[in-house]
């Protein structure tokens, strides 16, 4: 989001930190409302095929929108790189943009900064090591005092 902010509208931090604020205090409202209304109960109705289905989505947009700091110290070094292709008369604009630069980020690791590639390993690692050490929650379940 971001991304596109500043695509359309320019490099205003005052007016950034605005949309970015008013945003998130309407999440949270949001979200405080409807658990007042107890939609938590709504989850169960929904099939379990769905509910994988968004996750996946949810990680595959996450995981195109962080992966190039993975590779890049300084978002600006690939936006100066990657040139986006023109599509209907303008750039690509949105989740195409970030899609596009993902998989440009992926087939040019020549131009990865050491320094990023380094700290997102070293990140990756800790995390994987936390998942393998730490017991699961069925095996906390079943442990004895």
């Amino acid at each position: 989001m971001a991304g596109e902010y500043k695509e359309l509208y320019g490099e205003e931090p005052e007016a950034w930190e605005n949309v970015l604020g008013t945003y998130s205090v309407m999440v949270g409202v949001a979200s405080l409302l409807l658990a007042i209304l107890g939609a938590a109960q709504l989850v169960n109705r929904i099939p379990g095929p769905v509910k994988a289905g968004w996750k996946l989505g949810f990680a595959l947009c996450a995981f195109g929108a962080q992966a190039p700091s993975a590779a890049f110290t300084h978002a600006a070094t690939l936006k100066q790189i990657c040139a986006l292709p023109h599509l209907q008369g303008g750039p690509l604009k949105g989740g195409a943009a970030t899609m596009y630069r993902l998989g440009w980020t992926l087939t040019h690791p020549h131009r990865w900064d050491a320094e990023a590639v380094l700290f997102s390993a070293m990140t990756l690692l800790i995390v994987v090591w936390q998942h393998l050490t730490e017991p699961s929650s069925a095996e906390f379940a079943t442990r004895k005092p």
